[in-house]
């Protein structure tokens, strides 16, 4: 018995064609499995997106490509030897941070580069030098790598460094690549392996983005649909995991700020990513850009000055050479992309951002707490102020993969002053790792005791910090402790500490700063008269004030200050295994509070304040903005002209306010007081309510217990 067929294809009318396609899909599929095997024509527009970004030379990979000069390509193409390799490139160098084979698929990522370009305007070949010669030169290197696949010790260059590369070099290549060269390349591409990581942070994004964009080159849209879901799924926020916090702070490896790290991948890459699946059926919902945005304006832009940010928001960075330099906090072209996938109120914020990074816009003002991370910021038009504590809910720096090997005391109170971006840039090997800025310690103490009680409070404009602080040594018995309270308002920072307690022979001592020394240092002393101090080193002296590049450093109590001024010598080797050992040389000012040993539970503190002139420094010393209320192991407090009162209490207590009557605390807690409203903190964050009480009024207050600042009226 014959049968014959149901040709339903040629009765239907012709417009109404897709949709019984459809709904054909419908009948086999889910609602989104269906508009996900629909989507396959947009594949194309993914990598046309992603292309434009790499001719463009926007940063999409996850370093920064050498500069395509004319002498750079001219002589890759003619070192390159017979077998495709570099004789300058140790291919068998297992460094797990800077591992020396990767240069190969830069420098090949490079050469794509200008080819591409090349194809697409001919006088940018001929400028580069190369022709024939610079196709043959891509061919015998992309073989030689397909052909030994070099494997690194550390998984990351295996799994996603040379995966990233590969790709970038396959999409630049485009329809010139064939056959075997081209199955080759795709098989390093897929090096990535699996990708579906939930709560793995930048990791899973990186991963999830070589599968996403191998999908659309293989024209597979449901790997597509997967990794665009697993990079959305990163695009959260995960409480004490791995990527984004509740106050939009960064975290990779632990509660560790990363967020010119890895925070800094995740931003810009994610934002590339929106960008290029607008308007397909895998783009980004609303919710999970605005997130980005939010990480972007709300923090990451408060923790820079310009486009220079500081130590702690890059960890381990800090001992590469790029890690301090004018740039490394630039956000503009993550930015752009978000304009085009944000709402036009949050667009509008984010062109003001990029004209505030042109040089633009006007600075950043206020202060800005986060508590998630130990961080605080503090912007003024003449300078901006970083701090970062560390509590037992944050971690330390970490020294991996042969980096940042003298940072152990990073993260522990050390604080950074910005005005131009370049205080810090190529500092890190000439630096004396005891004496980072803001750190008290002896010599030898290696690390940080992390205390509970580290918080802050602020209302916008003006904040304050407090850490219990500690730092340990080989000799438990010598270690420090102290209370140590930073207050900032106006143009002015002080720092209060108190209870300093050391029980070691050694000198304790507190870096005021460890800046790159550029110009005059003036020193005011306590008779009036102020001189130019010479390079060289400088004892200990009573000062009243000390002027260098714009800023006063002000010395509260009786400790001495001493100085050093002038060269210093170190290398990048010293600090990071992977780097180089040349000599690095530059001028360091280094002024130091000298609090001598058996410290028996003294107080004092510094100011630093914005100063354009040593006169002016001299006249803000004179009159000063504030007045120290307290400053003992029970609390400490400062009161600013405008009435402003910021305290920290470390126990039940009370604090005198001359003309006005005293304020107490029922407990501990951080308090910024104006004249009708009060801001309140819980450094411990035990829940526990506090009683605020100040001349007959009275606030009944249960901080939050996440560390942010709760408003209360009298």
């Amino acid at each position: 018995m014959s049968s014959t067929p149901i040709r339903l294809f040629f009765v239907l009318p012709r417009p109404l064609f897709p949709l019984f396609v459809l709904l054909l899909l419908g009948l086999c599929l889910t609602p989104v499995q269906a508009l996900r095997a629909a989507g396959t024509g947009d594949a194309s527009l993914i990598l046309e997106r992603y292309r434009e970004c790499l001719l463009a030379a926007d940063p999409v990979a996850s370093e920064a490509d050498f500069e395509p000069t004319p002498a750079r390509m001219e002589e890759w193409i003619r070192t390159l030897d017979a077998d495709g390799r570099w004789p300058d490139i140790a291919y068998a160098d297992k460094d797990p941070a800077w591992w020396s084979a990767r240069e190969h698929l830069l420098r090949l990522r490079v050469l794509a580069l200008v080819s591409a370009r090349a194809a697409a305007a001919p006088s940018a070949l001929e400028q580069a030098g190369a022709d024939a010669d610079l196709e043959r030169a891509i061919d015998r290197a992309l073989e030689h790598w397909i052909k030994v696949r070099y494997q690194a010790t550390n998984w990351w260059h295996n799994n996603i460094g040379a995966p990233q590369i590969m790709r970038d070099i396959v999409i630049l290549r485009g329809e010139r690549l064939v056959g075997v060269a081209r199955a080759g390349a795709l098989a390093v591409w897929k090096q990535y392996g699996t990708f579906k990581n939930p709560g793995g942070g930048q990791n899973t994004v990186w991963r999830s983005e070589l599968a996403m964009d191998y999908g659309a080159i293989t024209e597979d849209p449901m790997l597509i649909a997967e990794a665009a879901e697993s990079i959305a799924g990163e695009i959260r926020v995960l409480p004490g995991g791995e990527g984004v916090q509740p106050d939009f702070s960064f975290h990779q490896h632990g509660p560790r700020l990363q967020q010119f790290h890895y925070g800094g991948f995740f931003v810009r890459d994610v934002s590339r990513i929106a960008w290029q699946l607008r308007g397909t059926p895998w783009a980004f919902s609303a919710d999970k850009v605005a997130l980005v945005t939010d990480v972007v304006l709300e923090a990451s832009a408060w923790m820079v000055r310009a486009t220079s940010t500081v130590p702690g928001t890059i960890d381990r960075q800090v001992s590469r050479p790029e890690g301090l330099s004018p740039g490394h906090g630039d956000l503009r072209v993550t930015a752009r992309f978000l304009t085009e996938v944000a709402t036009p109120e949050r667009a509008e914020a984010l062109r003001a951002l990029i004209e505030r990074q042109g040089g633009a816009g006007p600075a950043l003002e206020g202060f800005r707490a986060f508590p998630d991370s130990d961080f605080a910021t503090f912007h003024r038009p003449a300078f901006s102020f970083f701090l970062k504590t560390i509590s037992t809910r944050s971690r330390p720096a970490e020294s991996l993969n042969g980096e940042n090997l003298r940072g152990r005391r990073l993260n522990s109170g050390d604080h950074y002053v910005l005005r131009d971006g370049m205080e810090y840039a190529g500092l890190p090997p000439v630096w004396d790792w005891e004496l980072l800025p803001g750190v008290t310690g002896v010599a030898g103490a290696f690390s940080a005791r992390p205390q509970a009680f580290v918080g802050s409070v602020g209302d916008g404009g003006s904040g304050a910090t407090a850490m219990i602080y500690s730092v340990k040594t080989g000799d438990e018995k010598a270690g420090v402790t102290a209370r140590k309270f930073w207050a900032a308002s106006g143009d002015a920072v002080i720092c209060l500490i108190a209870d300093l307690q050391s029980g070691g022979s050694e000198p304790v001592r507190t870096a005021l700063d460890q800046a790159l020394l550029r110009g005059p240092v003036t020193v005011g002393a306590p008779d009036g008269s102020h001189r130019v101090v010479n390079e060289g080193e400088h004892a200990a002296n009573p000062l009243s004030w000390i002027h260098h590049a714009g800023l006063a450093y002000l010395p509260l109590g009786e400790w001495p200050v001493s100085l050093r001024l002038g060269p210093a010598t170190g290398t990048w080797k010293q600090i990071n295994r992977g780097r180089g050992d040349e000599p690095v040389t530059r001028p360091v000012f280094l002024p130091v509070l000298e609090h001598g040993a058996a410290t028996g539970g003294r107080s004092g503190g510094f100011a630093i304040l914005a100063a354009a002139t040593p006169d002016e420094a001299a006249e803000r010393s004179a009159r000063r903005s504030w007045e120290v209320l307290r400053n003992d192991a029970g609390a400490q407090a400062l009161r600013f002209a405008d009435g402003l009162v910021m305290a920290v209490f470390y126990e039940a207590g009370k604090i005198e306010v001359q003309g006005r009557a005293p304020f107490t605390a029922s407990g501990p807690c951080l308090v910024l007081m104006r004249e009708d409203v009060v801001f309140v903190a819980d450094p411990a964050r035990s829940g526990k309510e506090v009683v605020l009480e100040a001349g007959g009024r009275r606030a009944v207050v249960r901080p939050s217990m996440d560390g942010t600042t709760l408003r209360a009226v009298w």
